[in-house]
């Protein structure tokens, strides 16, 4: 791997998703690398990890992609690959009520051919995820990093993502409504789902059963996010001047937030179906 900071490693994780709808709108999402059937530092599985409905209704998709030159430096320019049969590539989870997508974009990468570049990015690995014991040691509330591309908002120039912070909104540890999910309390806007949330505690970190950690940093893969409650506001619209038989009412949706995630153990249902590729 390059010799970069471990948040610089993050910020190439992820890419920037357009889709390309059956009307020729386009909507935006997240997307990360994820490292599946991971044997060592080397050999893996790449596939990206997005959400079902960044997709849906989508004829084909973008995905932007980073370039690196002879000298393995990442460099300012970046690839479009344009997924054009989306079922060919693009697996469901075998939930259909967990909303996430693998996108196997391995085989389209290697078509790229750009003369003196290769892609790069930067795989999350297996060990960014949390062990039963990990996952029993988190407190309540903890810091939180996400990564991606609220709105759409992104740097064109260099095809870097946006980061945010914030902090676990309802307990990890735990199935909040009993689902595989927890809350976030993080801005969380439309353009933001598909992007990876992480444990975020790069110099000190509290421990449930050991007290203060210090000088123990640490950086794990809690899920992904998916949705984030609105609150709707209505009023009315004065028109002046014009007659009217019905009062039109405006409606504002406003972020409250809070951000949906699901959790990273959801990533391990796609290893079955690589696992079925490699054969």
């Amino acid at each position: 791997m390059n010799p970069m900071n471990v948040t610089e490693h993050l910020t190439f994780s992820t890419v920037r998703i357009e889709a390309i709808l059956e009307n020729d709108n386009t909507q935006t999402g997240t997307g990360y690398f994820f490292r599946f059937c991971e044997e060592s530092e080397d050999i893996y599985i790449p596939a990206i990890i997005t959400n079902k409905h960044v997709l849906e209704n989508a004829k084909k998709i973008r995905i932007w992609l980073h370039l690196r030159d002879e000298n393995k430096e990442v460099v300012e320019e970046s690839a479009e690959l344009v997924v054009d049969e989306i079922e060919k590539y693009c697996f469901p989870h075998p939930q259909s009520d967990i909303d996430l997508m693998l996108i196997f974009v391995l085989p389209l990468i290697s078509t790229l051919k750009i003369p003196n570049r290769k892609v790069y990015f930067s795989g999350i690995p297996k060990s960014f995820l949390l062990n039963d014991d990990e996952y029993k040691d988190l407190i309540a509330i903890d810091d939180v990093l996400m990564v991606g591309y609220p709105d759409g908002i992104w740097d064109s120039k260099n095809n870097r993502p946006i980061s945010r912070k914030g902090i676990t909104a309802t307990d990890p540890k735990i199935d909040y409504e009993g689902k595989p999910e927890f809350l976030i309390d993080a801005a969380c806007f439309p353009g933001s789902s598909g992007s990876p949330v992480f444990l975020y505690n790069p110099i000190n970190y509290q421990s449930r059963t050991n007290g203060m950690m210090y000088g123990q940093g640490r950086i794990k893969l809690l899920g992904t996010l998916f949705a984030g409650p609105q609150h709707q506001i209505q009023g009315d619209v004065k028109i002046i001047d014009v007659p009217q038989v019905q009062k039109p009412v405006a409606e504002i949706r406003i972020p409250n937030n809070l951000g949906c995630v699901i959790k990273a153990r959801e990533l391990l249902a796609f290893e079955e179906i690589l696992q079925t590729m490699k054969k």
